[in-house]
């Protein structure tokens, strides 16, 4: 892989969000008022729910090398019915969470552009993952996530991102729930973790660049309660070239 993972990530999310992420934002001195709203979703049932759908993962030990029948039967083939299907799930429960029109109009607008999964997309290719596979999109929402929670914006190498992939995609075929799953639910769970996780580094990116320390403090807590949700400490948890290892 030619890119630091985590680098890449604050390259692509630090720079100004599209119009969809920035419609609450609309003058340089509110100090991430879009942001500060999108801090409350990670109450919405529909994250935790994804994260259970393919259980909590092995983050920890470095697996052999995997072999790629493991990792095809992780994957799914994307479907547009499946895509609108979830879409309007995640519509709604994140609306069931938020409170007032400004910040309502802004979560129609972010879920219904495709611009936060082209995002999600684009980092999964630089760093050499499918958007397509269950361990690559679920290896690059707790690394993405752990960043976030952490603060921690050091890179990591190619060694460090293959390590936490292959170490999710032995677990979960080690516990099978994966490679029961449905093609639609494999979708479904994928979406969304994508848009929780792309949400997530935007918003931090931009209450950091706003000085809006108190709700990015309240964005970490939320987010890492989601993670605690599927028994996933992600302050315990430390980064290095061999994969994550426990503080």
């Amino acid at each position: 892989m030619r890119f630091l993972f985590l680098a890449l990530i604050a390259a692509l999310l630090a720079a100004p969000a599209q119009a969809a992420f920035q419609t609450a934002q609309t003058s340089s001195d509110n100090r991430g008022a879009g942001s500060l709203g999108l801090t409350a979703i990670y109450r919405a049932d529909i994250f935790q729910q994804s994260l259970a759908a393919v259980g909590k993962p092995t983050l920890v030990g470095l697996p052999p090398a995997v072999p790629q029948g493991i990792l095809d039967s992780l994957s799914f083939v994307p479907s547009p019915e499946v895509e609108r299907a979830t879409r309007q799930k995640l519509l709604a429960s994140v609306l069931a969470v938020t409170e007032g029109e400004q910040l309502e109009e802004q979560v129609r607008l972010t879920i219904r552009s495709d611009d936060l999964w082209l995002q999600f997309t684009e980092v999964l290719n630089q760093a050499e993952l499918s958007i397509e596979n269950m361990a690559d999109i679920t290896a690059a929402t707790y690394l993405i996530s752990w960043q976030v929670v952490n603060s921690n914006d050091v890179g990591a190498g190619a060694g460090a991102i293959r390590a936490v992939r292959d170490s999710i995609a032995a677990g979960m075929a080690a516990q099978g729930q994966v490679a029961r799953m449905s093609n639609a639910e494999k979708q479904q769970a994928a979406s969304v973790m994508a848009y929780m996780t792309t949400v997530a580094a935007n918003s931090a990116n931009e209450l950091r660049r706003t000085g809006n320390d108190e709700a990015l403090a309240r964005l970490r807590e939320h987010l890492h309660a989601v993670f605690l949700s599927v028994g996933v400490d992600l302050d315990r948890l430390r980064l290095t070239d061999q994969g994550f290892v426990e503080r």
